[in-house]
């Protein structure tokens, strides 16, 4: 007995797939790793925070994805230069001192 279905040996990019849990948990699981690998500036936090309620995130991304009833946002940049030295100027503050 073979521990993968079938239907799981070649994907293909329809409906079935789509919106099914296990192909999202592999998907999900894939970008947690290359947001870790690849992201230092990264929320490890919240990608913790979010294995935590895996299942019942993928419940809820099955359901949207059957009912058709999501709405995609665009991109967001985080601009977060490497190459370039950080600099960090502290800031006084007074505080009705005279």
């Amino acid at each position: 007995m073979a521990l993968l279905n079938k239907k799981y040996r070649e994907l293909k990019p329809e409906d079935q797939y789509i919106a099914d849990s296990v192909v999202l948990a592999q998907a999900w699981k894939k970008s947690q790793q290359y947001i870790r690998s690849t992201n230092w500036y990264a929320n490890t936090f919240e990608l913790d925070r979010s294995t935590l309620s895996l299942a019942k995130n993928l419940s809820l991304w099955v359901k949207e994805l059957e009912g058709l009833d999501y709405e995609l946002t665009p991109l967001r940049l985080v601009p977060a230069p490497k190459s370039t030295s950080w600099v960090f100027v502290e800031q006084f503050r007074t505080i009705g001192v005279r």
